[in-house]
């Protein structure tokens, strides 16, 4: 654009067709006010709450330059309404289309037709002006074009060597040049192509590499091929998988693992057979005996206790010893004996001796 000195130098309307009148050049200037050319703009949000209407692709927006308008001879800088359902344009032709989705804050130029072309833009094809559309250049005959940008809004990183199509932040771009095609995408973002059939990236020469609806990947060379620099058999397709190759030696035996818990107590085992019975030991020697008295019983006491009837009472050296008694032939042993007195005791359930029997009585 001119700078305002270089304006300085043209010539308006008036001055080239000479005219001086007042209330003709005022009334000429009402008319190249009402004469609506292109008007950079705003889009703004339409009237379903939306930046644009995808499916009649059109937007909502707001001139961005104010006018200076006579209200009541007075000159008064006016915002301009906002241009509802104005048709935008995107490149297209020959069934092929490249779209931008619009956003809320994108600039654009808002040209205006020559006569109204609202039968045109319902039904297509060769249409007449709508019924009393006698006006031109109308503000409601617009079409946002996109691509222009104020200053501030200039694109960053613009590309002189090459074709670019490329995100405002310029994270995402794909290069077009001479020298090749570069594709470039933050980290974490994808690179996807979705083919149908078989999707193939081919190389001057003969080169390509095939991926297959099945997911069989195929690379192909005239002559040779490199996969993670290990060199490939070219000319042909992948071969069937080769046999399974011997079984390596075993590897070394890993250290022991910890000792595992101790585990619950066994039942027990059943009783061993029981020893054979010792031999019995030798008798030992006859321990002395000597006879301490020979005593009469006189006459029961009662119960077990019979009276020792000699002159002289029967006085053991120790009244704990224990004694065994000898009559006539008959012997009757382990009766323990206690003397008090001149009576001598048994022990109970030991058959007595009878009165008047004569008793040898030893000590053991």
């Amino acid at each position: 654009m001119g700078t305002s000195s270089q304006l300085k130098g043209l010539v308006s309307v008036q001055d080239r067709l000479s005219i001086k009148s007042a209330p003709i050049r005022l009334a000429l200037h009402q008319f190249e006010c009402d004469l609506r050319v292109a008007i950079p703009g705003i889009v703004v949000t339409n009237q379903n709450g939306d930046p644009f209407n995808a499916d009649l692709q059109t937007v909502s927006v707001q001139p961005s330059v104010q006018e200076v308008l006579r209200v009541k001879a007075i000159p008064t800088l006016t915002t301009l309404p906002i241009l509802d359902d104005v048709p935008f344009v995107f490149p297209s032709a020959g069934g092929w289309n490249l779209t931008f989705p619009i956003a809320i804050g994108d600039e654009c130029l808002v040209i205006f037709a020559d006569m109204a072309f609202d039968m045109w833009w319902q039904n297509g094809g060769v249409q007449k002006q709508p019924d009393g559309a006698l006006y031109r250049h109308d503000i409601g005959d617009g079409v946002a074009i996109f691509g222009l940008r104020s200053n501030p809004r200039a694109l960053q990183n613009y590309s002189t060597t090459s074709m670019q199509i490329c995100s405002d932040d310029g994270t995402v771009v794909i290069d077009m040049a001479e020298a090749g095609i570069t594709m470039r995408a933050p980290g974490g973002a994808s690179l996807g192509i979705t083919a149908e059939g078989v999707a193939t990236i081919a190389a001057a020469g003969g080169g390509s590499i095939e991926l297959s609806p099945g997911g069989n990947l195929a690379i192909v060379a005239p002559t040779s091929a490199t996969l993670n620099g290990e060199p490939l058999a070219g000319g042909g397709s992948p071969g069937p998988p080769g046999p399974t190759g011997p079984t390596g030696p075993t590897g070394p035996t890993g250290p022991t693992g910890p000792t595992g818990p101790t585990g619950a107590t066994g039942a027990a085992g059943t009783n061993g057979t029981n020893g054979a019975t010792g031999a019995t030991g030798a008798t030992g020697p006859a321990g002395p005996s000597f006879a301490v008295g020979s005593q009469t019983l006189i006459a029961p006491n009662g119960g077990s206790s019979y009276v020792i009837g000699n002159s002289s009472p029967f006085a053991p050296a120790n009244p704990a010893d224990s004694f065994y008694f000898v009559n006539g032939i008959k012997r009757i042993y382990g009766v323990y004996y206690s003397i008090s007195g001149s009576t001598l005791s048994y022990e109970v359930g030991i058959t007595p001796p009878q009165s008047g029997d004569t008793h040898e009585i030893y000590a053991s």
